[in-house]
């Protein structure tokens, strides 16, 4: 089963203007949830004609028309109005809190963007970079810069203007992080990230965690990580473990044997893959064991076994792991002792695709120590192995020790 190739040809031959179709939908809920929170944040919205006749002064003037401009921009960006102009009103009052405080950066990013940009985009777009240098902090002309860089196709500049903006609101962090973490699906994008995670950001903790759960960056996964990419060993495992488990959970495991085996994670498994050397917990291609009221498993590392405890009338499976299949093995399953009267072993290889097809069996019954199955010629290239007990209800309680469980090659 072939995985699908991040989108490096596909995102290279799109025009500039098309780029922007590559950012996540979910940077325009970004945009409107972080806006909105700044808006709250500060003095809410208020009746401005009226409330900016008092004697306020002119620091809280200005706090005023940015809350009430974030609130309207924050409709209208969740309307789906990319270019909204200024409510008539507001203009008015952000030109005089303008005149009053001409050094107040968010008025200038109040104009630009809510007057200057549906006249005139291309002094819009300077006033906004002078923003972001006087004032690293103003969300509005962040996530606009964010947004005008995507329509330019200007790659890195826009990943740095997100960089800007995560690291000086942890609104925009936690909004924007999925749309920035989906940048890994352009080509381009993977060494600017690369880079900006070398410098250890804070938001970093809030990066790996997303990109666990990011269809874009798992399947650009192999890429970023790749030769002369980010070296996925030396990430804390409370981050490497759950991008494991991303890639096994969609599915991606071309990428997953790739990675696991890069970095030395399913070193043991891949080894001896016959005996019982690891659980998932450390390996992404260990063992996963099962417990129940009825039976419980463990592993002996010393003795490379699996030892399961079983009352009667047990059944079901006691542990599974990921194997990668070859057409010319054999499935094998072994026991240290005979089994007793009442007592089935199964050894099951399922496809780990949509089909769920059983393409091997190996199965124990009383007196047997070990059992083959051959393995049906099939499609899929990974599959699930599945160690299935039944004990019958007339039996007393059993133990068993299984030496080996896999495919012999």
């Amino acid at each position: 089963m072939t995985e699908p190739r991040p989108g490096s040809e596909g995102s290279r031959l799109l025009a500039p203007w098309q780029r922007i179709a590559l950012i996540p939908l979910g940077l325009i809920g970004a945009v409107a949830a972080t806006i909105h929170a700044g808006s709250e944040n500060g003095i809410k919205p208020l009746a401005a004609t009226e409330m900016l006749e008092l004697s306020l002064n002119d620091e809280t003037r200005s706090r005023v028309v940015d809350a009430r401009y974030r609130a309207e921009l924050s409709q209208s960006v969740e309307a789906g109005l990319e270019n909204a102009t200024i409510a008539p009103e507001i203009a008015i009052d952000a030109e005089r809190a303008f005149a009053t405080r001409p050094l107040d950066v968010s008025m200038i990013s109040v104009l630009a963007s809510g007057k200057v940009a549906p006249q005139d985009p291309d002094r819009a777009f300077e006033l906004m970079q002078r923003v972001a240098e006087l004032n690293r902090r103003d969300s509005i002309a962040n996530l606009w810069l964010i947004r005008e860089y995507g329509n330019r196709g200007e790659v890195q500049p826009m990943l740095s203007a997100f960089d800007q903006a995560m690291r000086t609101d942890r609104d925009v962090r936690t909004n924007a992080m999925p749309a920035f973490v989906g940048m890994l699906a352009l080509e381009e994008g993977r060494p600017v990230i690369r880079d900006l995670l070398s410098a250890s950001p804070d938001w970093e903790p809030e990066f790996w965690t997303e990109f666990a759960r990011n269809p874009a960056a798992l399947v650009s996964a192999r890429e970023f990580f790749g030769a002369g990419g980010y070296d996925l060993a030396s990430l804390d495992d409370e981050y490497r473990e759950p991008i494991f488990r991303g890639l096994k959970r969609v599915g991606l495991y071309e990428s997953l044997f790739s990675l696991a085996t890069e970095t030395g994670q399913a070193e043991a498994s891949v080894a001896e893959e016959k005996s019982f050397v690891s659980t998932s917990a450390d390996d992404p291609f260990g063992w996963e064991l099962t417990s129940t009221g009825k039976y419980v498993t463990h592993l002996d590392r010393d003795q490379k076994s699996l030892l399961v405890s079983a009352e009667p009338g047990s059944f079901g499976a006691i542990a599974e792991r990921l194997v990668r299949l070859d057409n010319e093995a054999e499935l094998t399953v072994s026991v240290s002792e005979p089994l007793g009267d009442g007592v089935r072993l199964e050894g099951r290889l399922i496809c780990a695709d949509e089909s769920r097809s059983t393409v091997g069996q190996a199965i124990l019954n009383q007196g047997a120590k070990s059992g083959r199955g051959t393995i049906v010629k099939q499609s899929c290239n990974f599959a699930t192995l599945a160690l299935i007990l039944n004990v019958e209800a007339r039996r007393q309680d059993v133990t068993i020790e299984i030496q080996e469980a896999g495919l012999l090659r």
